[in-house]
């Protein structure tokens, strides 16, 4: 599962130069997945290589990520679990 994102996600990157520190003790990206077969989180390099790089390079200074998939039913859509991440 590869995530998609539009044209101009990569022009949000800001987040991505924060690094974990004395002002800033925890950082976390999450991610909704909406699809209830998601086995695993990935950016999609293809799409987006920029914000793929961005993501990498943040996790590699302290960035967190997490990534949850959905329960889907006719009553709604909800959080689910937590999903592993490959970057």
């Amino acid at each position: 599962m590869s995530l998609s994102l539009s044209a101009n996600a990569s022009r949000g990157l800001a987040w991505s130069e924060l690094i974990p520190g004395k002002l800033l003790k925890r950082y976390k990206r999450f991610y909704f997945i909406q699809r209830m077969d998601a086995r695993a989180f990935r950016p999609a390099d293809h799409i987006d290589p920029a914000y793929s790089r961005g993501l990498r390079r943040a996790v590699k200074k302290g960035i967190e990520v997490l990534a949850y998939d959905v329960r889907i039913d006719m009553q709604g859509i909800e959080l689910n679990q937590n999903i592993p991440y490959k970057l």
